[in-house]
């Protein structure tokens, strides 16, 4: 009797001591994803800086929605609006924002970081 009640102890520590680290063992962190995208926008003949500029928020915009529309799994977007204007290319905008507060206010210009150098580096 007394040797199966130590045998019954030795089985009853051997899985306690194989299944206890399993179970406590910490998971794989989720990692969040943050796509960042660069999108030059050319402009048009005759366009002033501010029609590309508000041009640049709408692409920005729709660049953003998709992001967060494609993978549930992004918690955050950065997207960059390239100008271009003759052979100078220069960021005009920067929209970086998380998938809450975007819900919350999905308005690119709130979002945006605007360049002011870049409309005199465009030549406008």
């Amino acid at each position: 009797m007394r040797s199966r009640a130590l045998w019954g102890g030795i089985f009853l520590w051997s899985v306690i001591g194989v299944t206890l680290p399993l179970v406590l063992a910490p998971t794989a962190p989720v990692q969040a994803r943050m796509p960042r995208r660069e999108i030059e926008l050319s402009r048009r003949q005759d366009e002033s800086y501010d029609v590309l500029l508000r041009r640049a928020e709408g692409v920005a915009r729709s660049a953003v929605q998709r992001a967060f529309d494609e993978d549930i799994v992004v918690t955050e977007v950065a997207v960059t609006i390239v100008g271009k204007n003759g052979g100078a290319s220069v960021p005009i905008l920067r929209l970086q924002v998380t998938r809450q507060l975007w819900q919350r206010e999905p308005d690119p210009q709130r979002w945006a970081t605007y360049f002011p150098m870049s409309r005199m580096l465009l030549g406008l």
